[in-house]
C-alpha cells in the first residue's frame, strides 16, 4: 500500500574517541623533552587520528597551558588538507597542571555552552575539574525541526590505590551525579575519561552506574563491567599500559592489564530515547587486539594494526584510546520533502528495496541508502519506472 512514512532514512554515525595523552606538553620530574617528547607527539597523535578519524574527540592530561589544545588543532587535527575540526574552551581549577578538552567537527556540530564541576558536594576543590560540554546537531537544527543535543562528560579521576586516593574518586563522581541530578531537563550523556579504577565495586565507578537516582545511571556499551585489574578475562577492554617491562619514568610499565579508560552512556542513549543509540559492538581499545595481557601494544604479533600505527600508540602514551559509535536519527523521509508524493514500498529483505514512486515517473532523482551503521550501499542517480 501507499505509506506517507516518517522512515528512518535520515541518519549519520557519530565516532567518539577518548584518550588520556600522558602529560602532554606538561613536564613533570619523571616526564621531560628526553622521555615525552612533544614534537614527537604530535607526529604520534597524528597517525592516530588520522587513522581513528573521529566526530568527537576528547583528552586528559592535557598541559595546562591555554595553548596547548591550539597545538593539537593545529599539529595532528587541521592538517594534511583537513580544516574541520574544532575545539571547546579552556577550563581549570586554577591548581592542576593537566587538563581535559574536547574537540569537534564543526561540519557536524556546534558547541552551544560548557560547563565544569569543579566542588565537590561539601564544597571542597576537587583534585580536577570536571568538564561538562554541550553540543549539537548541525542538520537538526531546522527552523520547527527537532534539534539534536548531546551532553559530553570529560573526567579524569585520582590516580592510585590508596583508600585517599578512592575516597577522592568517590568525591569527583558524587559531585557530578549531584549536579545530574539537580538538571531540569535530561538530555543524550556521554562520560569519557581516565577513571582510574580497578573494579566496578569501587566507590567512584559505582556512582556512576548504581546512583540512588535510576534515571541518571550510567551503561557500559560493552556490558563488561566486573574486576578489571590484572584479568585476562578483560584483556581485549584494557587501555593501560602500552609499555610492558621496557617501560620509563614517564611511562608505566607492567603491560595491558588495566581498564582504566572509559566511555559510558545514559539511559537516553541506551534506550534510544532522543535520537541517538549505541551501534552493537563498535566499543573498542584502539590497537588491543586481546592479546596483549601484560605485554606491549606494539608486539610483533599484534596484526590488527599497521606497525607505524602500533608504535604511535607505544610512543604517545602508556594508555590507549577507547572508541565507540552511535547512530543519530538526524531526519526523515516524508511526503512533504518529496512534493507530496507517495512511495510504494514493496520488498525490504537481505538489503532489497523496490520503490515504486506513481508521481514522478520517467524523472531522473538522486538515490542514497544507509544501512544503520552508518555505511552508504547505493548513491546513484535513477530514472523510475513509469508502472
Amino acid at each position: 500500500g501507499l505509506f506517507a512514512a516518517n522512515c528512518l532514512l535520515g541518519s549519520d554515525t557519530l565516532k567518539v574517541m577518548h584518550y588520556n595523552l600522558l602529560n602532554y606538553r606538561n613536564g613533570t620530574p619523571q616526564c621531560d623533552g628526553s622521555n615525552n617528547d612533544a614534537n614527537l607527539k604530535d607526529g604520534y597523535l597524528k597517525s592516530i587520528l588520522h587513522f581513528a578519524k573521529p566526530d568527537i574527540f576528547t583528552c586528559n592530561e592535557l598541559g595546562s597551558n591555554l595553548v596547548n589544545a591550539s597545538r593539537i588543532l593545529d599539529n595532528a587535527l587541521n592538517t594534511d588538507g583537513i580544516n574541520y575540526y574544532e575545539q571547546a574552551q579552556f577550563s581549570n581549577n586554577g591548581f592542576s597542571a593537566i587538563t581535559n578538552m574536547l574537540f569537534y567537527d564543526k561540519r557536524k556540530f556546534t558547541l552551544s555552552g560548557q560547563d565544569a564541576v569543579k566542588k565537590d558536594i561539601n564544597n571542597v576543590d576537587l583534585v580536577r575539574v570536571i568538564d561538562i560540554y554541550t553540543l549539537y546537531f548541525n542538520s537538526t537544527a531546522k527552523p520547527g525541526g527537532d534539534t539534536i543535543f548531546l551532553k559530553v562528560i570529560v573526567a579524569h579521576l585520582k590516580a592510585g590505590n590508596t583508600n585517599e586516593d578512592k575516597t577522592e574518586r568517590a568525591k569527583m563522581t558524587e559531585a557530578l551525579m549531584e549536579y545530574l541530578a539537580k538538571q531540569s531537563k535530561r538530555y543524550n550523556y556521554l562520560i569519557a575519561g581516565d577513571f582510574n579504577v580497578q573494579s566496578q565495586s569501587e566507590t567512584s565507578f559505582q556512582n556512576l552506574v548504581n546512583y540512588k537516582t535510576a534515571s541518571i545511571r550510567f551503561f557500559d556499551p560493552a556490558d563488561a563491567l566486573g574486576n578489571w585489574n590484572d584479568n585476562s578475562n578483560y584483556s581485549n577492554l584494557h587501555t593501560q599500559s602500552t609499555h610492558g617491562s621496557a617501560g620509563n619514568a614517564c611511562f608505566s610499565a607492567g603491560g595491558m592489564d588495566d581498564r582504566f579508560d572509559f566511555i559510558l552512556m545514559s539511559k537516553e542513549i541506551k534506550d534510544r530515547e532522543k535520537k541517538i543509540s549505541y551501534i552493537d559492538k563498535t566499543y573498542k581499545a584502539l590497537g588491543n587486539d586481546g592479546g596483549r595481557f601484560n605485554s606491549d601494544i606494539n608486539g610483533t604479533s599484534n596484526t590488527s594494526l599497521s606497525k607505524t600505527l602500533l608504535d604511535a600508540l607505544y610512543g604517545m602514551s602508556d594508555h590507549v584510546p577507547v572508541i565507540a559509535n552511535f547512530l543519530i536519527e538526524t531526519g526523515s523521509l516524508n511526503t512533504e520533502s518529496l512534493f507530496k508524493s507517495h512511495f510504494k514500498l514493496n520488498t525490504v529483505f537481505n538489503a532489497s528495496l523496490e520503490l515504486r514512486n506513481l508521481d514522478l515517473a520517467n524523472q531522473s532523482i538522486h538515490l542514497q541508502i544507509v544501512d544503520l551503521t552508518g555505511k552508504l550501499l547505493i548513491n546513484e542517480n535513477l530514472t523510475l519506472d513509469d508502472e
